[in-house]
């Protein structure tokens, strides 16, 4: 056991606030970043790293490993220092082991718990805590991230060994939802591309073999410490990393070898113990369901409108039963992808090439002037988020779409998130494309007292409209109902074709008061809650309205809206509806 009684001591220290810590020496916890090739990408992992600290309870030692880079690097690297106060530089001139390295720094470390991590990676939001929990739990002997590859598909939940001595990196290729049940289990081996350890454990045990590569040294050291410890091997899903390492080409069905491998994939829902579409049996059936969205990958694609509709839609579908993961526009053609039976394509600026085998759908949610009837053809099951559109292209291309409009999540979206009136006079939340939008000009030129939250204004409009880069999502609720008035535009593509925009059921399910720019299929679907404006004038005429509530509706009236989205808009009716096409279609293929 470490000094000061680790983890009691961490404990203590992750419950108290950030604010009221006095950081001690030496530090709770070193991160170990090892470099073998240049310096940009470490310091990148450093920033990332640092950014994820900000609210850390605990003191957080930062030691980069210079392994032989050379000069030139290594200079770079000692101005990391100035830049980031607590980090160290460990040169190492000529090249050792992986092993070596990261004994020599591990070893001089004077902190409890050491994490070690590709000197490359990319660490997501939220995922030290996880990881230092999992390390507190007296039953782990040990705790590594989920590691994913820069398309965020599984790079390794874990290592294992086959029956003929192969080494294998578990779950890779596939979506991080499928790690979900890993969480109790115990893996044969984990990996230092993130991986948790007691300081104390490592120095009871030498630390790494330096004679062996990199993956033997990992197998080895687990299995040392398996024999000198009791507890698991754990890997902590809700801990990612992404690490630079490119996703694996097909190879067909992996079965593994031994009771241990076939226990895992029965753990992550494969209950024939083979890493393979598992036979459905349920009734009604647990599918599993792929939803393919637009976004890009990374910390970029975390703020696109598409991946918070994604999730939300996801975790509808799973209320009712189904398996499902997120496939941004990366990881579309994954290897992995022939394990899934229902395919969603969330069409917006990013076409998806349905496969053979699976039953595939598609919900047009924006751009429909990229969609043409060929890839509508390519489908089973087309929905598109305009009544009209779905209508008259229904006519026009002699193919089945059928309206589905947007959603909301009343769970994160209900006029009790806050007051009216007590918020921003006039608010608009969303990025400017690159491009005043017309609602912002709009309300700029009737010399509105606007807010806008969101990315890329700063060249566009006087900085004292904008209050931030972005609002976070779970705070949108709030932001919406304490408005005087929310502002809304769509694209022109949309609001002439009828694609109700996401944010409109959204302020509409808080109670908020909306002005939006027309668009077609609005009529009757939020009552006076939601008021048209078309011009700078009309604009100002509604927002400055001596008596809001003679415009909009009174609270009672707006909260009857509310309801009404939540009864008849939310992802869990759509999912629902999505869920009983998929049956149905699946059906009139005679499976179960």
């Amino acid at each position: 056991m470490a000094r000061g009684g680790f983890p009691e001591r961490l404990r203590r220290r992750l419950a108290r606030p950030s604010a009221d810590r006095a950081i001690p020496a030496p530090a709770d916890i070193t991160l170990v970043l090892q470099t073998t090739s240049g310096h940009r990408r470490t310091a990148v992992a450093v920033e990332h790293i640092q950014a994820t600290l900000a609210d850390c309870p605990l003191s957080v030692a930062i030691v980069v490993i210079d392994n032989g880079c050379g000069t030139r690097t290594a200079e770079a690297l000692d101005l990391l220092p100035k830049r980031f106060p607590g980090l160290s530089v460990v040169h190492i001139p000529n090249r050792v082991s992986a092993a070596r390295a990261d004994n020599r720094a591990a070893t001089a470390a004077r902190s409890d718990a050491v994490i070690f991590l590709d000197g490359r990676c990319e660490v997501r939001t939220d995922w030290l805590a996880p990881l230092v929990a999992a390390l507190l739990d007296p039953t782990v002997a040990a705790a590594q991230s989920l590691l994913l590859h820069p398309d965020e598909t599984v790079c390794s939940a874990g290592l294992a060994v086959t029956a003929g001595g192969m080494t294998h990196r578990v779950l890779a290729g596939f979506p991080p939802e499928d790690a979900t049940g890993l969480d109790r289990a115990d893996l044969p081996a984990l990996t230092r591309g993130a991986l948790a350890v007691r300081r104390a454990d490592l120095v009871a045990l030498g630390g790494f073999d330096e004679q062996r590569p990199d993956v033997d040294a990992d197998i080895d050291f687990c299995a040392r410490l398996r024999r000198a410890r009791p507890g698991r091997l754990a890997v902590v899903p809700q801990s990612r990393v992404i690490v630079p390492e490119p996703p694996p080409d097909p190879a067909g069905t992996f079965t593994p070898g031994g009771d241990d491998l076939g226990a895992l994939c029965r753990a992550v829902g494969f209950p024939d113990g083979q890493w393979r579409r598992p036979l459905v049996t349920q009734h009604p059936p647990c599918l599993r369901w792929a939803i393919k969205t637009a976004a890009t990958s990374g910390s970029w694609g975390d703020r696109w409108g598409d991946t918070h509709f994604a999730g939300l839609l996801a975790e509808a579908l799973r209320a009712a039963g189904q398996h499902v993961s997120i496939d941004r526009r990366d990881a579309h053609d994954r290897a992995t992808g022939a394990h899934d039976e229902v395919v969603l394509c969330l069409r917006g600026l990013t076409a998806y090439q349905p496969k053979v085998g699976q039953l595939n759908l598609l919900w047009l949610i924006s751009h429909p002037e990229l969609f043409g009837r060929e890839e509508a053809a390519a489908y089973d099951g087309v929905f598109a988020a305009s009544i009209s559109w779905a209508a008259q292209t229904s006519h026009r291309w002699g193919i089945e779409v059928r309206p589905l409009l947007q959603a909301t999540d009343p769970s994160l979206f209900h006029p009790d998130r806050a007051l009216p009136d007590q918020g921003d006079p006039v608010l608009f939340v969303g990025n400017s494309r690159k491009v005043l939008r017309p609602m912002v000009a709009a309300a700029i030129a009737a010399d509105l007292p606007l807010s806008v939250y969101g990315a890329e204004w700063d060249d566009l409009i006087p900085r004292q409209y904008i209050r931030s880069a972005s609002l976070p999502h779970e705070l949108l609720g709030s932001a919406y109902r304490s408005a005087g008035v929310v502002l809304n535009d769509h694209w022109e593509d949309m609001r002439a074709t009828g694609f109700v925009s996401n944010r409109l059921f959204d302020a509409a399910a808080c109670g908020a008061r909306v002005i939006t720019d027309g668009v077609l299929g609005i009529e009757g679907l939020f009552g006076r809650s939601v008021q048209v404006a078309g011009s700078a004038a009309e604009l100002a005429r509604l927002a400055g309205a001596p008596d809001l509530d003679a415009v909009f509706g009174d609270d009672a009236e707006r909260r009857a809206v509310a309801a009404r989205m939540a009864a008849e808009h939310s992802f869990d009716v759509r999912a629902r509806q999505l869920l009983d096409t998929a049956l149905r279609l699946r059906a009139a293929r005679g499976l179960s």
